[in-house]
């Protein structure tokens, strides 16, 4: 349709009363940096150009309010949030987040918005419960409650998570966004939050209180791509109808006391998969190495038994991060084994790697993270295992019998502030120089021998901590020491 010629090169401004709305608003906060500086008072102002406001070219009605104060220059907005916002009854996009609300209660009105999409009211340190009011958001596409969780004043958002969310039967089909992680909700977890919700792509309820078994309620959840519920105190068994979600690429049930693994091959999508620090019994699963698209796969810290093969980890071509520590697990791999893909982080601390030295991690060159602390080598440390990756942050040898010779590492040139821990095994050999960023140091109950003049050369100011132990040349005990760096 043409416009009418009366329309032709028309200037389309904010409403006034949307102007007076917004004004009212501004008067209930506290600006400390100016923020909303551009906000003039003068009857000649378009709204439509302050900061934050954007308006519909049409109508000139104001469609999105957008004060978000990034992390990086923290200049938050305080103070109250005024009901006469409720004049923007056109509102699709509020975002407040990253501001600071202390002490207030997520406002009850903002439930009367009933055209909005996108709510964000993270890192606010709002405290109480989720206003009932909002089951009426029947339009939402993604709402963030997440980290309001100030512990310094015991403000945070707590109750059940219950209806009052806008996940009734009309308003569930839509919505694709829910974050509520960080705060301390501690009811369970409806079925009806997995039930209703045919578009649900991202789910974090991680870092809460949150109680009782995940719902067996994943049945319809085929475009669910990240699910996260780390960090709560969830129990029994990871729902089979998991299995349901292939569009799954993060799956984070770290740190409950989840007991038993169904299976998880049908996940075909999945990048990470992060178990740790649960109640997982038995043993890991072959065809976990039918993921093919594994990023990150973590399941320390629980009460796996049995025997990691190659078949476990052949298979997966993109893995980064691997986290078996802490189970009673062995790693029963050939000897001229190579694995697929360049490890970043490799975490085995108190599995049984040894007797002999692992030939498998001399063909990684690109880790930052290497724990196999505690893992029954009783061996000599190869000369080339030192070529040490120039992106290492942490290396712990500690509590094996490896023996042998510890180079200098001063030529390690990391870009990091590396921690280093030999300690508890049967290096004999001059005292290792180590790289003057490092930050931490363990050399103790070894048989290193030589001068320890080395340490008073490192200025580095982050160093917080060295450990050693010397012996002379026929064995008597010459020095001992431990210094804890302020």
């Amino acid at each position: 349709m043409k416009p009418a010629l009366g329309d032709v090169g028309k200037v389309v401004r904010c409403i006034e009363r949307e102007r007076q709305a917004l004004l009212q608003f501004k008067e209930g906060l506290i600006d400390d940096y100016g923020v909303l500086s551009s906000w003039g008072n003068s009857s000649t102002e378009d709204c439509c150009k302050w900061r934050g406001v954007q308006c519909s070219n049409r109508t000139g009605h104001v469609k999105a309010l957008n004060l978000h104060v990034p992390s990086y220059i923290y200049q938050p907005l305080r103070g109250k949030i005024s009901p006469s916002l409720l004049e923007l009854q056109h509102l699709k996009y509020l975002d407040l987040s990253n501001n600071n609300f202390t002490g207030s209660h997520i406002p009850e009105f903002i439930g009367s918005f009933s055209r909005l999409q996108y709510l964000d009211l993270s890192v606010d340190d709002f405290e109480g419960t989720i206003p009932n009011q909002f089951g009426n958001l029947s339009e939402l596409r993604s709402l963030d409650l997440g980290y309001n969780y100030e512990l310094s004043v015991k403000s945070y958002l707590h109750g059940i998570i219950s209806p009052q969310l806008p996940l009734t039967n009309s308003s569930a089909l839509s919505l694709a966004v829910l974050d509520l992680s960080s705060n301390y909700f501690n009811s369970s977890i409806y079925s009806w939050l997995f039930n209703f919700n045919t578009s649900l792509v991202h789910v974090d309820l991680s870092e809460n209180n949150l109680q009782g078994l995940i719902p067996d309620s994943f049945r319809n959840l085929n475009s669910l791509a990240y699910l996260h519920l780390s960090y709560n105190q969830l129990e029994g068994g990871i729902p089979k109808s998991i299995g349901n979600c292939t569009s799954l690429q993060t799956l984070n049930l770290g740190w409950n006391q989840l007991s038993s693994l169904p299976d998880l091959t049908r996940l075909s999508s999945l990048r990470v998969l992060d178990l740790s620090n649960n109640r997982l019994t038995g043993s890991l699963p072959k065809n976990i190495g039918q993921l093919f698209m594994l990023e990150i796969l973590d399941v320390s810290s629980n009460s796996l038994q049995g025997t990691i093969s190659e078949t476990h980890l052949s298979n997966l071509n993109n893995l980064k991060h691997l986290g078996l520590s802490d189970n009673s697990l062995s790693l029963d791999f050939s000897s001229d084994w190579n694995p697929p893909s360049q490890l970043d982080v490799i975490n085995l601390r108190s599995c049984l790697l040894g007797p002999r030295f692992p030939n498998w991690l001399l063909t990684q060159n690109n880790y930052s993270h290497l724990d196999i602390s505690n893992s029954g080598i009783s061996d000599i440390v190869p000369r080339e295992f030192w070529n040490l990756s120039p992106i290492l942050s942490y290396i712990n040898l500690s509590s094996n019998h490896m023996n042998g010779m510890v180079p200098d590492l001063t030529s390690l040139k990391t870009v990091f502030y590396p921690e280093i821990d030999l300690s508890y095994n049967r290096f004999e050999c001059q005292m290792p120089l180590s790289p003057p960023n490092i930050t931490a140091l363990n050399l103790s109950k070894n048989m290193f021998f030589g001068s320890v003049s080395f340490l008073c050369s490192i200025s580095n100011k982050l160093l917080s901590f060295i450990d050693y132990q010397i012996i002379d040349y026929q064995g008597s005990f010459l020095i001992a020491g431990c210094i804890c760096m302020n």
